[in-house]
């Protein structure tokens, strides 16, 4: 077990990040050092896994994060820096199955810590608020329809790439190209896996594309499309439909539609999935979500069709991008499958306790294929599963204590099974995070 320490590198890169600021105190960078701020988030998490059935996923984390984020101005008004340093300690994270932490090479049931910089990017912005075009290069925390990571550990994930958004008033356009990337549980940046061979002869999973375009109506209706894919492993679209219906004294109705395909389109898929033929998968969704005062209440149903719903850009289940209200352990996306989601949630403000919140869900899949997974194995898994997950928060109100937040997350899996992998599971989540400003 690791002791919550200081490293070397975290001292350097604070150094690094104050001494840089000092450095350019009396220079005219109109906005450069003017706009500059430093802000942390001390993120303390415990999980506590209770497999059942012979899962792997019995195990219990107690990890201590740090967030330190330096934010430039900008220089002429276009050109700035942003550079973030994560680290993660252990606490008590007894066994050998951890989500936070690397795994020590020399002994499995320890972790090494976390000390990165996770985020380290050139800016670029021009236009104005009816038309402008905003770039970053280099390390940077980056999700949108099809390019998801995690922030559910103490470190969050991070990518390598060049993305951008163009707004055109009422029109956004975003693009991605990523070829590395540091998962929630990495301490450094890689290459993306495919998982085949480690011979230069075989396909590799060089980079990850995407490109979308979002519209929003004057009536409510808003529209979405969205293309990706990583060279020789799966392509992707995305076609989003959703519409705000305001009913007055601050009630609305909202409805959204998704359509989700993958495709898989080269060697470094079929050398990882050896026994899939021209793998296919389609996902559709729909939500209703009604805003009454308080209270939120919600619906969702999906349908998964030809194939498991296998959404990740590589082997890994790294980064692939899904967007269905349903899933919250399980996807609820193997092939064939249906399945349904109610939810509520309240704002305890109206009772006069401002920054509690409560929400809660329960999800049911029904008529998955229990023999094929559209993959070309062979599986044998139950044709229902369900979940039941709840949230309770709070955000403390008292200036002497504003930036600190509580959490609270329950939850019960019960059902599937992916080969040979059992996942029924009882699970808790504690999060305390307390975000504040150094300057």
């Amino acid at each position: 077990m690791h002791t919550f320490k200081y490293s070397a590198l975290f001292c350097a890169v604070t150094a690094t990040i104050f001494s840089f600021s000092n450095a350019h105190a009396n220079e005219s960078s109109k906005g450069f050092l003017e706009g500059s701020r430093l802000d942390a988030k001390l993120r303390n998490v415990y999980f506590n896994r209770d497999g059942r059935d012979e899962s792997p996923y019995d195990n219990r984390e107690w990890v201590q994060g740090l967030h330190l984020n330096y934010h430039s101005g900008y220089f002429a008004d276009m050109i700035g820096f942003d550079m973030s340093y994560y680290g993660a300690w252990d606490l008590d994270s007894p066994g050998d199955s951890f989500t936070h932490l690397p795994k020590d090479g020399r002994n499995q049931r320890e972790t090494n810590d976390i000390n990165k910089i996770g985020q380290a990017f050139v800016k670029f912005k021009y236009g104005n608020d009816d038309l402008n075009v905003n770039i970053k290069h280099g390390r940077q925390v980056y999700n949108d329809n099809l390019i998801q990571g995690s922030s559910s550990r103490a470190a969050p994930s991070s990518l390598y790439g060049t993305t951008g958004e163009v707004n055109i008033g009422e029109l956004k356009l975003h693009g991605a190209y990523i070829t590395q990337h540091s998962w929630r549980s990495f301490g450094h940046f890689e290459h993306f896996y495919d998982g085949s061979s480690t011979d230069a002869n075989t396909k590799k999973v060089n980079y990850i594309q995407a490109y979308g375009l979002a519209y929003q109506f004057d009536n409510g209706i808003g529209i979405e499309y969205d293309w990706g894919k990583s060279n020789d492993f799966q392509k992707a679209n995305l076609y989003k439909i959703h519409y705000t219906m305001e009913l007055g004294d601050n009630n609305k109705l909202y409805l959204e539609g998704i359509h989700h395909t993958l495709e898989s389109i080269g060697d470094a898929f079929n050398q990882t999935f050896s026994n899939a033929d021209d793998f296919e998968s389609k996902n559709t969704s729909f939500l209703a979500q009604l805003h009454l005062d308080a209270a939120t209440y919600r619906l969702a149903y999906q349908h998964t069709a030809k194939g498991d719903f296998r959404y990740a850009w590589e082997t890994g289940e790294y980064y692939g991008g899904f967007n269905s209200n349903v899933p919250v352990w399980s996807d609820f996306a193997f092939k064939d499958e249906k399945a349904i989601m109610i939810g509520f949630a309240y704002d305890f403000s109206d009772m006069g306790v401002p920054g509690l919140e409560f929400d809660i869900n329960y999800q049911r899949g029904f008529d998955l294929d229990k023999n094929n997974n559209g993959l070309g194995d062979t599986v044998d898994r139950p044709k229902t599963e369900w979940g039941r997950d709840m949230t309770l928060s709070y955000a403390f109100q008292d200036p002497t204590l504003k930036g600190l937040s509580v959490s609270w997350n329950n939850g019960t899996y019960r059902g599937s099974k992916t080969l040979d992998i059992v996942e029924d599971i009882d699970y808790n989540r504690i999060y305390i995070d307390y975000v504040f400003d150094i300057f």
